[in-house]
């Protein structure tokens, strides 16, 4: 039983660090803070690139969002937790959620749920695309 014990412990340890999420944490990064994300995100622009998408998004002091991609323009807002920024937007398919934020190699990395990269990002300061 003991064995069987050791031998879960360390699978679910290894599935952890399967994630991205789980890299960072095994590197000894931790997410982003609620004060940290303040001052990176509110009033300035954030350019993403994911996998099959490039945005930006415009977060406006006010608690409003205006983002921008090749294909659309949605509007929604956003709000800051302990360690996450929250997105809601109107257009529902757009993602609607919770995530945590790490800083790496000059770049930020924002995470799904599940520890997966949802997407890279910079900030530029004020709102240059007048979103």
């Amino acid at each position: 039983m003991k064995k069987l014990a050791i031998t879960a412990v360390a699978g679910l340890a290894l599935a952890a660090c399967a994630t991205a999420e789980g890299t960072f944490i095994e590197a000894g990064k931790k997410p982003l803070s609620a004060e940290t994300l303040k001052t990176l995100l509110v009033g300035n622009t954030i350019n993403g690139k994911g996998d099959t998408f490039v945005f930006s998004a415009y977060v406006n002091p006010d608690g409003t969002v205006h983002g921008k991609n090749a294909r659309a323009e949605n509007t929604g807002t956003w709000k800051i937790t302990a360690d996450s920024v929250c997105w809601e937007w109107k257009d529902p398919r757009w993602t609607n959620a919770c995530h945590k934020n790490y800083e790496d190699k000059g770049e930020y990395v924002q995470m799904q749920s599940d520890g997966s990269e949802h997407y890279r990002f910079t900030v530029e300061k004020g709102n240059p695309k007048g979103l």
